[in-house]
């Protein structure tokens, strides 16, 4: 999903199965995904027909060039028309699926999604081969590649009634008359135990998985691909959705956390992830748009950190007899938690400065010199301060304890920043 495609063939309604019309489906990772079609879907043949009816259409149905049926969804159509030529018709379309035609999105059909997520491999740490070189001779060496099932790696975790995840780790060759090809290949499952779902009931249970390893590696994580299993046969199907505006810049460790780090917790961090009650399941992509870096600094960025930490104290770590939750209260009591971290001194904050910077920006009151209010590069200080606060409440939430936070903490440049200040 994080290529560029151009998918060549023949389209056509549903209903209309006889008028066939060339065309390319276009994806364009973060833009767009645009059907071009050279002629019309309806046939139509007089100049004035082509000012309306073009859609939108729910569905749009085809045969690839390589033979594959397919079904673009939610086709909002435009159109370029000359006289006496050929009329071009372009649709903006929303998802489509390779491998079957559909009616539409919500379709009951499957019961389990399988995706391929850039940077999984590396944060699973897992090698399904084993390469082995043995000194010859001062000039040659033998070198043997061994691959069975023992290296091979599997993990299955409950993570919601009815749905299991699933971590797999193998190895797949290509061959032809001159090279062999051996790499790793690290996919994440998720499997219903109950009656067939739609598309969005599976994409968006592992769109969570994915704001998970995506804080773990402390960046955005794309979908090399996404493929959803039938119920009923063993048909498999392609997935591919518009993530408009979306940019990835891949890094390699170090990480928050990864698989080896957590192992022990893992079941347990999970389900706390995918918590479906009110408490977590509307913040969970906000609070990584808070602790995700971003190319620039704005005062939004520290207002959006900064209510982040006092909503989630308020939520999670707030106890039952304390009678303010203000953000003044929550730095404090964070701070407190903490205590025994060695690198909390560190991490120095005044929650008085931080309640009236936060004020101040919120409001946009006159600035009163009384106030400790900070801006420009200060507030950044701030602002990276609060993040590490952040992302160690969350942590704390979700079941490791002070050794592991260390742990992960140290590992990670989640305080290059800081301790550069």
């Amino acid at each position: 999903m994080n290529e560029i495609r151009e998918i060549k063939g023949i389209w056509f309604l549903p209903d209309t199965p006889d008028i066939e019309t060339a065309g390319i489906l276009k994806y364009d990772p973060g833009q767009r995904i645009t059907l071009e079609l050279i002629g019309d879907l309806k046939k139509r043949t007089q100049f004035d027909e082509y000012f309306d009816n073009i859609g939108p259409f729910p569905v749009i149905h085809g045969i690839t060039s390589e033979g594959t049926k397919i079904s673009v969804f939610e086709c909002y159509g435009s159109w370029t028309v000359k006289t006496y030529s050929v009329p071009l018709t372009q649709y903006s379309i929303s998802a489509f699926v390779e491998g079957k035609h559909m009616n539409n999105q919500q379709e009951a059909l499957f019961n389990s999604i399988e995706v391929n997520l850039a940077q999984l491999l590396h944060w699973l740490g897992k090698n399904a081969f084993e390469m082995k070189r043995t000194k010859v001779s001062n000039t040659y060496y033998h070198t043997s590649i061994e691959y069975n099932p023992d290296h091979q790696f599997d993990a299955t975790y409950n993570i919601e009634p009815d749905f299991e995840l699933a971590f797999n780790v193998t190895a797949i060759s290509k061959t032809n008359f001159e090279n062999c090809k051996i790499h790793n290949v690290a996919t994440v499952t998720i499997s219903y135990n109950g009656n067939a779902l739609p598309i969005w009931d599976l994409v968006s249970r592992m769109n969570i998985f994915r704001t998970f390893l995506s804080l773990g590696l402390l960046q955005s994580i794309p979908y090399n691909y996404i493929k959803l299993n039938e119920k009923d046969g063993d048909q498999q199907v392609t997935y591919t959705y518009l993530e408009r505006g979306e940019k990835y810049n891949l890094k390699n460790e170090p990480f928050l956390y990864n698989f080896g780090r957590v192992e022990a917790k893992m079941g347990d961090m999970l389900k706390s992830w995918y918590d479906s009650t009110e408490d977590m399941f509307p913040i969970r992509v906000h609070l990584l748009n808070a602790i995700l870096p971003k190319p620039t600094f704005h005062s939004t960025d520290f207002m959006i950190i900064a209510f982040a930490l006092e909503g989630f104290y308020r939520r999670f770590l707030k106890s039952n007899n304390e009678r303010t939750g203000n953000l003044i209260s929550a730095i404090e009591n964070i701070l407190i938690i903490f205590k025994d971290l060695s690198f909390i001194g560190k991490v120095k904050v005044t929650p008085v400065a931080v309640n009236d910077s936060r004020n101040y920006y919120a409001h946009l009151y006159r600035k009163d010199p009384a106030k400790q209010i900070l801006t420009g590069v200060e507030l950044l200080k701030l602002s990276e301060r609060l993040k590490v606060l952040l992302v160690l409440s969350i942590l704390k939430h979700m079941g490791l304890d002070d050794s592991e936070i260390e742990h992960c903490v140290a590992h990670s440049d989640l305080l290059t920043k800081v301790n550069s200040f």
